[in-house]
């Protein structure tokens, strides 16, 4: 058997995988970085936690209702294409944000508008690029080639908060939307160098839009009947509605609890969530031959719950770098998690719709983020985090005791 060091050695020898791998860490270091400018523009132009959770349901809602859509076109379209499209879009999407900033033209519907326009792009694209992993590596290396793809990407979760708080600081907001505009021109040409290796799928032998809801609805059934597969699905969905978008509150939390006004303050918090990442990712690489994998995944959501009900009741600024870091290094370690067993156990002919559906989870963090805001109209942001992570902690509990294969697996 390969150590994983080894495995990473034969990943990394290997030219198209490599191309990805930084394709998508440039796509992350500017979604990240824009991310930071998006929450600090719509925080200071209404000091609001219900728009900051507005603007992210807006872009969730897109995602939701895309992603099954993205799937497909995934399973039936080539994979490099479908990213350099969707690539594109974000790109011109960065551009028109930056624009209307330095214009100091930027109105809220403007925000609503470019929000779906992403939901949509990055609905379609994070799914394709998770299948073209399946598709550039072998079998035996493919454990090993999430956790890498894992670890890279969450790095940037370090580096773009981070630069996005200095680049507000120095050069204004709008910097952090020419960056990801840049980033996703630069992602495009290492895309674009990738061989094909998907193999061709079959043509469609009804109509364009008969095919397209029939083969929807065939990932979904797919997916309900399986039973290892279903309670991951279960898993992912409650942890994106309820434990993935405190993140979009994080604006408010510095300048409700912390009292700050200091956007390098939200930058420095939102990286130490992304060292936590890092580290989370690098663990899961270093232990990429782990057994009992589901049980695992059960024991991570129900920590991840208590950290974040702790954040709910931490006041000051260092106490909640720490608590971020954990969060960030078990969400991490969730994530990757899942993506692993789904990667396993998901058949090849379903696995762009499944992946879609699973992408799905992340499109509900915003959903959240607008019931977490709406929630700080009746009581404390504190308050509303130990609500949060009492429910993801009790979902774990509940998921466990019903879905025994999981629990063993």
């Amino acid at each position: 058997m390969q150590r994983p060091h080894s495995r990473i050695r034969t990943l990394f020898g290997q030219r198209d995988f490599r191309l990805l791998v930084t394709s998508n860490i440039l796509t992350q270091l500017g979604q990240w970085t824009q991310q930071v400018g998006r929450g600090w523009l719509i925080y200071e132009l209404s000091h609001s936690a219900f728009q900051l959770g507005l603007v992210s349901f807006f872009s969730g809602a897109a995602m939701f209702l895309a992603a099954p859509i993205g799937g497909v076109l995934s399973d039936r379209l080539d994979r490099r294409k479908v990213v350099l499209a969707t690539q594109l879009s974000l790109a011109i999407t960065a551009i028109t944000l930056a624009i209307l900033v330095e214009t100091n033209a930027v109105r809220f519907w403007h925000l609503y508008v470019t929000a779906i326009a992403t939901g949509v792009s990055v609905s379609v694209n994070g799914p394709t690029r998770n299948a073209m992993v399946h598709d550039l590596v072998e079998p035996e290396n493919l454990t090993s080639a999430v956790t890498v793809n894992s670890l890279s990407m969450n790095a940037m979760r370090v580096l773009g908060p981070a630069m996005g708080g200095v680049l507000i600081g120095f050069l204004g907001t709008e910097s952090t939307f020419w960056l990801q505009a840049g980033c996703c021109i630069l992602a495009m040409t290492q895309v674009a160098q990738i061989g094909r290796r998907q193999k061709a799928p079959e043509p469609s032998k009804t109509g364009v839009l008969k095919s397209l809801t029939g083969s929807i609805a065939d990932g979904l059934t797919y997916i309900r009947r399986d039973p290892f597969l279903w309670p991951l699905m279960v898993i992912a969905f409650i942890t994106g509605l309820l434990g993935l978008g405190f993140l979009q509150l994080m604006p408010a939390y510095v300048g409700e609890v912390l009292d700050s006004d200091n956007p390098r303050k939200l930058g420095s918090l939102l990286m130490a969530e992304g060292i936590g990442a890092v580290l989370g990712a690098f663990f899961a690489t270093v232990t990429s031959g782990i057994q009992k994998r589901g049980r695992m995944l059960l024991i991570l959501v129900a920590v991840y719950g208590v950290c974040l009900a702790l954040l709910g009741l931490i006041s000051n600024f260092f106490g909640a770098m720490a608590m971020l870091l954990a969060l960030g290094g078990l969400a991490s370690l969730m994530l990757t998690n899942n993506n692993v067993l789904i990667q396993l156990y998901v058949s090849e002919q379903y696995r762009g719709r499944v992946f879609s559906i699973y992408f799905m989870n992340f499109s509900l963090a915003p959903l959240g983020t607008l019931v977490a805001g709406s929630l700080t109209k009746a009581v404390s942001l504190q308050t509303t985090f130990i609500i949060l992570g009492a429910l993801v902690t009790l979902a774990a509990v509940v998921i466990g005791g019903r879905y025994p294969r999981l629990r063993t697996g």
